[in-house]
């Protein structure tokens, strides 16, 4: 008996093999949110964004202090004579946004916030990087928040929100530029 292994799939090449060290940009600058049922056909089409902000089916905030660390991976021996095999993996997103409402008396910062949490089984996920770059869409049911107002004990400070995207897969998101994509979200 023998087991076919599929061995016959072409390496990629790393882009910066021959070229020495090629570094990116960190931070994630804003956080989008889209709802579920807005399906793009072309990603990188403006007017396509345009019509899902329009609609009110796609919202961003504004910017904000973001990080993503290493993923948490899952493995789970599966045969005595095999390694381990990874089986899953929870990436968190951790940011603190500063931004508030400027209508005196007014709350949208909280209500948005409060939207999501409650609702965020309704929506997909994706963030903007510092160098442009967005990457998405992170599925509704994969991903939960948690998010949270934080004050600190004197008024030298500003108040923030303070919260992390989980979400799970194995496979990294991969970025995609859309050139002007910031330019437009609101």
């Amino acid at each position: 008996m023998s087991c076919l292994i599929e061995c016959s799939q072409d390496l990629l090449t790393f882009p910066s093999a021959a070229c020495g060290i090629v570094t990116r940009p960190a931070g994630i600058s804003r956080i989008i949110f889209k709802d579920c049922a807005a399906i793009f056909t072309d990603l990188s089409d403006l007017t396509e964004w345009q019509t899902f902000i329009t609609a009110e089916q796609i919202r961003a905030t504004g910017y904000v202090k973001g990080s993503k660390a290493k993923g948490s991976f899952t493995k789970k021996k599966l045969a005595s004579c095999q390694p381990e095999q990874v089986t899953g993996k929870t990436s968190v997103i951790n940011f603190v946004d500063a931004n508030s409402d400027p209508v005196a008396g007014s709350a949208r910062d909280y209500l948005a916030w409060n939207q999501i949490q409650a609702y965020y089984n309704r929506y997909d996920v994706g963030y903007l990087t510092c160098d442009g770059l967005f990457y998405g869409w992170i599925p509704a049911g994969t991903w939960s928040l948690e998010v949270d107002d934080v004050r600190a004990d004197n008024n030298d400070e500003e108040a923030n929100f303070d919260g992390s995207i989980s979400y799970t897969g194995i496979e990294m998101v991969i970025p995609e530029l859309i050139t002007g994509l910031n330019a437009i979200l609101i």
